[in-house]
């Protein structure tokens, strides 16, 4: 069944895509040459110097991710050399949460830098038409649209999460939302699906920040399961994150924040989105190309895994799952979409700024689920990755 809620958002989902298409056909006909040569010294490190240079230490990992997770929606495939053809394991688009305690930014990074907040100053480096904010809407309002969704790519950006789950029976649901799942739901009007959820979530949602860790405030005991289905970032009010949060706002209210690369960005991740979900308007001018993972992404995902394993030996059982490696591994693999146009190869080799980046994440939010029972600095040291040290890209490593 297909209710007034979903063939009204139907309308909506055309000027969406109408939308794209218009930045799309602008962007070839008078920017395509510019894109490219921006994107053949483009990478996630180059992303990371960016957003750090406006933003410090603390605040820019979280508009990476979110930015990051603008080229993953297009869920390229993820390969090796050991995959049969056509059999595909793993793709790059991820679900997004970032939370914590409230007034962190977590609604800054995950929409004011990706659709933009104009009487801010704040740019949009987002895909345009493709990101779609549910701020008011119901979690049954949500069921009731997201059949209109089936087959398409986009980003649900819920500022409120909490408040989905005020509602009994969301978190099943939302699992075989993100799990790809079929959803089936039977309500008093009729019988909503049979249908399967093809976008991705950007959600923040408050917690209860402890002095170790932290404390869900969603009241079902079933949450950490939509937890653990979504690449996740604790935001906690520590005076380095007060103290950038102070600066970034000051900068911005006096003009001083110029976001001279939003233009470039949003050019770049429109093209790749285009050519990796291969759009007519841009077929056969560039291939495309799936990410290739190989055993190095993996050693050292191991190695971060038995460092982990090794500071809580004396721990009888653990707070997260093995997903959350398997996110960070996803994680270097969405990063390293960012440099298509450095790759002359039929695939795209994981970077090697985004493979430290992607450990960093693992490293830290291990840290965070574990009650922080480590600490993240000295175990990345051990590592070899030694806090924030970026270098712009040359290349990938495996290239």
């Amino acid at each position: 069944m297909r209710g007034q809620a979903a063939s009204t958002e139907l309308l909506e989902i055309a000027e969406h895509e109408q939308e794209f298409d218009r930045s799309l056909l602008d962007l070839v006909k008078n920017r395509l040459d510019d894109t490219v040569h921006f994107g053949k010294t483009y990478s996630v490190s180059e992303l990371a110097i960016y957003l750090r240079g406006m933003f410090g230490h603390t605040l820019f990992f979280d508009s990476l991710l979110s930015i990051v997770q603008q080229y993953a929606i297009a869920d390229v495939d993820v390969v090796s050399e050991r995959t049969k053809p056509g059999a595909v394991g793993l793709r790059t688009g991820f679900n997004l949460s970032l939370f914590g305690h409230p007034g962190t930014g977590k609604t800054f990074a995950t929409l004011d830098m990706i659709i933009g907040k104009q009487e801010k100053g704040v740019q949009p480096h987002g895909l345009p038409g493709k990101n779609r904010y549910c701020g008011g809407m119901t979690p049954a309002a949500f069921i009731e649209i997201g059949q209109a969704y089936e087959g398409r790519r986009f980003n649900f950006i819920v500022t409120e999460f909490n408040d989905w789950f005020k509602y009994k029976g969301m978190v099943e649901p939302l699992k075989l939302a993100m799990d790809r799942g079929t959803i089936k739901r039977e309500t008093t009007r009729g019988v909503i699906g049979p249908y399967k959820f093809s976008s991705f979530f950007s959600a923040n949602y408050n917690v209860d920040v402890k002095m170790s860790g932290y404390r869900a405030t969603v009241s079902d005991v079933n949450f950490n399961a939509i937890e653990d289905r979504m690449l996740c970032r604790l935001h906690r009010l520590t005076k380095d994150r007060y103290q950038d949060i102070a600066e970034s706002q000051s900068k911005l209210a006096l003009g001083e924040i110029v976001m001279d690369r939003a233009q470039a960005i949003r050019d770049h991740v429109t093209l790749l989105h285009a050519i990796e979900t291969r759009h007519p308007a841009v077929e056969g001018m560039f291939p495309y190309k799936p990410i290739l993972l190989t055993t190095e992404a993996f050693d050292t995902m191991k190695k971060a895994r038995e460092a982990i394993m090794e500071h809580l030996k004396y721990k009888e059982s653990l707070e997260f799952s093995p997903r959350l490696e398997m996110r960070a591994v996803q994680l270097a693999c969405a990063m390293s979409l960012l440099s298509y146009f450095q790759m002359d190869k039929e695939y795209i080799t994981i970077d090697r700024n985004a493979l430290n980046l992607a450990t960093r994440f693992y490293v830290e939010e291990a840290s965070i689920r574990s009650k922080e029972e480590f600490r993240p600095e000295v175990l990345l040291w051990d590592l070899g990755i030694p806090k924030l040290e970026i270098f712009p890209s040359k290349g990938s490593s495996s290239s």
